[in-house]
């Protein structure tokens, strides 16, 4: 117990020492000013308001200048229509709160780990092992990029996390299904609101595995409130426009955009095991992944057998919803247009499922080996 303690404080340590040194060499790019007439300017002659642009706004790019123009009063339906708003105003209380716009990513990936320490530790139940997958995960490129940078993946990465963490408290009390559907509201709110459509689909799937009907009744009960939240994330579009058949026309055109692409299935897996990115946009090509690291082709194949070990095992419930988390996402990645970012809204699950086969391989071979002795 004591070494457990140990080693559970050298963990922390070296997360905020390596959390410490990463702003210390970013501090840059958080210490920068946000001018919001230039970026006004720059969306004015990009490839969003001009046939023939003079400057070229990546989508990060795109993202604050739509949370600068939220912030202050804008339609989100007239920029950068494709995504929900939410993420995009948190980066406008950013600019407002801190003059900058990446100190948000920061804030919301520290937070993100905090919450995935909680999760953890509900579901191996050993403080030891629960900050050592956050410690291992805060290493993750595909997330430390993500705190210096304003994509809306770590946003909807955070809310997630938080949604399952009380998911799974609501199996002791039913009120905390009031927060799991306001979170995964969040969810949509964030990035492609499928996301969170998903996270539904499994929680009611996992509900019915485990027959836990009233608690599937409760769900569904509660389920309002995610629509409720989706919707209030528009309030300032009601404010200029109220006609819901318009309203939900955009919704169907957001729908068609995300969907439209013809693209070939199964690109996920080629970017997971080798880190070559098939990309379909100016002719096919294969581009390297600069996030990705050997230990991808790791954590997807040990995802992929831990159902066998969960069968094996029979293990506590709450490593099926992982489960089910991962391999139903991954599934659905399987059909669309990938990039790496994309990948960041199951890592920590990847990272649980790989934690648990290895500990699970890891006790049949000590058993194996004393069987064998035995004999």
């Amino acid at each position: 117990m004591k070494l457990n303690s140990i080693l559970s404080t050298i963990l922390v340590i070296v997360l905020v020492l390596s959390l410490c040194l990463f702003v210390f060499q970013n501090k840059r790019l958080y210490q920068e000013k946000f001018d919001f007439d230039y970026w006004d300017w720059v969306y004015s002659v990009s490839q969003w308001s001009q046939v023939y642009p003079e400057k070229t706004v990546s989508d990060a790019q795109l993202y604050t200048i739509a949370g600068s123009k939220y912030i202050r009063g804008e339609d989100p339906v007239n920029i950068n229509p494709e995504h929900p708003p939410l993420g995009k105003y948190l980066i406008g209380v950013s600019i407002v709160l801190f003059k900058n716009e990446k100190i948000i990513s920061l804030i919301i990936g520290i937070l993100a780990l905090l919450v995935f320490f909680f999760l953890a530790k509900k579901i191996f139940e050993k403080t030891f092992l629960a900050w050592l997958l956050v410690t291992l995960f805060s290493f993750e490129p595909l997330f430390r990029y993500q705190l210096k940078t304003t994509l809306l993946d770590l946003f909807q990465l955070f809310f997630a996390l938080l949604a399952i963490t009380f998911f799974l408290k609501a199996k002791k009390n039913l009120k905390f299904y009031f927060p799991t559907a306001i979170l995964l509201g969040c969810v949509m709110a964030t990035k492609a609101p499928v996301s969170g459509i998903i996270l539904l689909v499994i929680f009611l799937f996992y509900l019915l595995l485990r027959g836990d009907f009233k608690g599937l009744r409760f769900l569904v009960i509660c389920s309002p409130l995610i629509l409720l939240v989706y919707l209030s994330s528009y309030l300032v579009h009601f404010f200029y426009n109220m006609n819901l058949a318009y309203f939900f026309r955009y919704q169907q055109w957001v729908a068609d955009w995300w969907t439209g692409g013809n693209v070939s299935w199964g690109r996920v897996w080629r970017l997971l095991l080798t880190g070559w990115w098939h990309t379909w946009w100016e002719g096919p090509k294969f581009i390297r992944d600069s996030s990705w690291t050997i230990a991808w082709p790791l954590l997807t194949v040990c995802s992929l057998l831990s159902p066998i070990f969960y069968l094996r095992s029979k293990k506590d419930e709450k490593i099926l919803l992982v489960i089910l988390w991962a391999l139903i996402y991954l599934g659905f990645l399987h059909t669309v247009a990938i990039f790496s970012r994309y990948l960041l809204f199951i890592f920590p699950g990847l990272y649980i499922l790989t934690l648990f086969v290895l500990v699970e391989a890891t006790q049949i071979l000590a058993k194996l080996r004393y069987n064998l002795r035995r004999k």
